[in-house]
């Protein structure tokens, strides 16, 4: 069985894009979790966090 680059060059832009689309998605998500993640963190280790009612 022989792979015919021909073809698959023809693709080469659209894995390019999906790569290019891939590491951003994974940029945004990271960034934004860790803001999320020290926001919360700071918040919940304050010492006027707002107390649960019970």
């Amino acid at each position: 069985m022989d792979l015919r680059w021909e073809i698959l060059a023809g693709y080469g832009p659209l894995f390019v894009a999906g790569l290019w689309m891939t590491v951003s998605l994974t940029v945004v998500a990271i960034s934004s979790g860790l803001v999320l993640g020290v926001l919360l963190g700071l918040v919940s280790s304050s010492r006027d966090a707002p107390q649960p009612q019970s």
